[in-house]
């Protein structure tokens, strides 16, 4: 990494974003990537390179975060920057807020329903405006996939739901085990019976709980 790299680097963690478009453009010749002008986690994960490959975004207990290429990390101190890309779970649709998908539980269970695989876990949100003192969210998941499916049909064609219940704060696992989900609670509180209508007839089902 050149030394007008590494010094762009730490200079976007304090312009604003028209001095670094200016900046960004003047040094273009001398390999600073699209990567660097990226101040936010979220869409550092979710951006990719010149070459395709997706951006890092590393940390430093001396210095502001950056956002670089695959590349400008691999040449950074191991011990003193932490790098990470972007995963599967991670994910953004508002600007300056991310979301990521992590899986605390997953397999084939009797719990609910033997006949479907299941992942549960956690939607972690951060940088939403009314959690501005620290309170990120942590969001209670639990998906079923489709029911009996046919070898023949490809996971492309299988539908994906997300269900909310609303409210908002009202939470999905109600409706999972009182409505549309693959199962119901038994009377005795620690046993299920298998719902025949279930959504997962027809697709695999994501139920998301919601925050007050």
């Amino acid at each position: 990494m050149k030394l007008s790299s590494v010094a762009f680097l730490s200079f976007t963690a304090f312009a604003s974003a028209d001095t670094i478009t200016e900046v960004a453009n003047t040094l273009a010749e001398e390999g600073v990537s699209a990567c660097n002008v990226i101040r936010d986690e979220g869409q550092c994960h979710a951006a990719k390179d010149e070459n395709g490959d997706s951006c890092e975004w590393c940390e430093c207990q001396a210095v502001p975060p950056v956002c670089v290429t695959k590349d400008q990390a691999n040449q950074l101190p191991a011990g003193v920057f932490k790098c990470s890309s972007g995963s599967p779970g991670l994910f953004q649709f508002v600007e300056d807020r991310s979301h990521h998908l992590k899986e605390t539980l997953q397999g084939n269970s009797d719990i609910c329903d033997a006949s479907s695989k299941s992942i549960s876990g956690y939607m972690d949100i951060k940088g939403s405006k009314y959690d501005e003192n620290g309170e990120d969210k942590h969001l209670f998941f639990w998906m079923f996939e489709k029911r009996n499916q046919d070898e023949n049909v490809s996971q492309e064609e299988i539908p994906f739901v997300v269900w909310l219940t609303g409210g908002p704060g009202c939470s999905s696992t109600l409706a999972l085990l009182t409505e549309n989900g693959p199962c119901s609670v038994n009377e005795d509180g620690k046993s299920t019976t298998t719902n025949p209508y279930s959504w997962t007839e027809a697709a695999h089902v994501l139920w998301l709980d919601q925050p007050l």
